[in-house]
């Protein structure tokens, strides 16, 4: 199959540079035929990127009107065709016709993917999850805790030189106290705003930036913050931020976002992130920002909407120095921003993908991801009411097998069929357990 994804993104570079002969465009036609919409504009887009990345000593571009341009020449080159092979393409769409419906007879006997979507109530559109839904857990100490739920209205505490509050629309402002207060950071430097698994929080910060967290995420602001140009925070989890640009009259202001192994400095714009302890994946939305390496030595700046880079940490021998990769691509923006809807949509995603998605919004633990199939896709339209056990059922459908006790999932060791009860072990015969056992006694059988 990678052969064949190569062979097509081939076909389309050369669509892209204008440079496809008419053999090659009716081969590209075909090839067209096996995937989705949404599918073929990401491979055209991964393309057009492709193309950018290779202009190393030039500004980035925006691939929207490289693509936009390839189109174009597409169809003068349709309006072009003669009409003497109208004859002929009736006749072929009249075999393919044939062709398509022996074809779905055949294929109609076949299972089919799994589609969780179904379990949705009536209700759930492809929209956000609601922020009247969202809750958390706001941290301070060792010990102590607010619970802020779906129901928490107004005020919910004062820590140290921070009110919280949890508003109507259901956003968690963080707003600096109204009243003098000595400002004691010295015990409690920090709070920790924390998700469990199937709860999102929105985060408004005092400088009016806001930070959507997916969940089993953390976010920490630290107390000697408040009130200052730049503000700082820390991520582990996915979230969505955003700073709006502040007024004229308004002084500027600064978000610089630390994860295990990078910064992400923004003045304005959004952009989406995924931070684990050694990787940290960012996409940008709208307007600019710039990610930095802890340590210094890799920086990278994301410009055009759909940029995406990922820094992963590696090291090259157990206990030796650690070196930061740095890889990047583009990507859809709603793609980007598929864990804020009721309705997740996965079109032709690695395993991997899935699992780890699912993993954090369910909460199940994964004994070792690098156990994860990486051949296997997942088609799948899942739900955000959706129990676990139907995405352990999407993954039975599309042949990958694991093992789950006690909220820990395995997809290391031998195959085996979540859905089957396991083989027993057959018992040996009592016959030849005697023999031998006499055998051991030194008993050869001979009188």
């Amino acid at each position: 199959m990678n052969s064949t994804i190569a062979h097509v993104k081939k076909l389309l570079r050369q669509w892209a540079a204008g440079k496809l002969t008419k053999e090659a465009q009716i081969e590209l036609n075909r090839a067209k035929q096996q995937y989705s919409e949404e599918e073929w504009f990401r491979m055209e887009v991964e393309v057009c990127c492709e193309l950018e990345n290779e202009l190393a000593d030039k500004p980035p571009m925006d691939w929207r009107p490289v693509l936009e341009q390839a189109r174009k020449c597409e169809r003068r080159g349709r309006s072009m065709a003669l009409p003497s092979h109208a004859a002929a393409w009736l006749g072929g769409a009249a075999a393919l016709l044939l062709v398509l419906w022996l074809g779905g007879r055949m294929l109609s006997h076949r299972p089919r993917p799994l589609d969780l979507g179904t379990n949705c109530p009536v209700w759930v559109s492809d929209g956000e999850i609601p922020a009247s839904e969202f809750a958390c857990t706001v941290w301070w100490g060792d010990s102590t805790s607010i619970t802020v739920d779906r129901t928490s209205r107004g005020r919910v505490g004062v820590i140290r030189n921070v009110e919280v509050w949890r508003d109507a629309d259901g956003v968690l402002a963080l707003l600096p106290v109204r009243y003098p207060l000595l400002a004691d950071t010295t015990d409690v430097p920090a709070i920790r705003i924390m998700t469990l698994p199937y709860q999102q929080c929105l985060v408004r910060l005092p400088d009016g930036s806001e930070i959507r967290l997916n969940a089993s995420s953390t976010l920490q602001y630290p107390l000697w913050n408040v009130d200052r140009e730049v503000s700082y925070a820390k991520l582990i989890g996915q979230a969505w931020v955003r700073l709006r640009e502040k007024e004229k009259t308004q002084r500027p202001v600064k978000l610089v976002l630390e994860t295990a192994n990078s910064q992400l400095h923004t003045s304005a714009g959004e952009y989406t992130v995924l931070a684990t302890r050694n990787e940290t994946s960012a996409t940008l939305l709208e307007g600019e920002t710039v990610m930095l390496a802890r340590g210094g030595g890799e920086q990278q700046q994301l410009r055009i909407p759909g940029d995406a880079v990922k820094m992963e940490t590696r090291s090259t021998t157990p206990g030796g120095a650690a070196t930061i990769r740095v890889s990047a691509a583009c990507v859809d923006t709603r793609e980007a921003l598929g864990w804020t809807r009721m309705r997740r949509e996965y079109r032709n995603v690695p395993v991997r993908e899935f699992v780890a998605d699912m993993s954090r919004w369910y909460g199940f633990r994964v004994e070792d991801m690098a156990c994860v199939p990486e051949g296997p896709r997942i088609t799948a339209t899942v739900c955000y009411r959706a129990p676990v056990g139907e995405v352990y059922a999407q993954l039975y459908a599309a042949d990958v097998f694991m093992v789950e006790r006690d909220g820990m999932v395995s997809f290391c060791g031998p195959l085996m069929d979540p859905l089957q009860p396991a083989v027993p072990v057959p018992m040996p015969d009592r016959n030849v357990l005697v023999a031998s056992a006499g055998h051991d006694n030194g008993d050869t059988g001979l009188k």
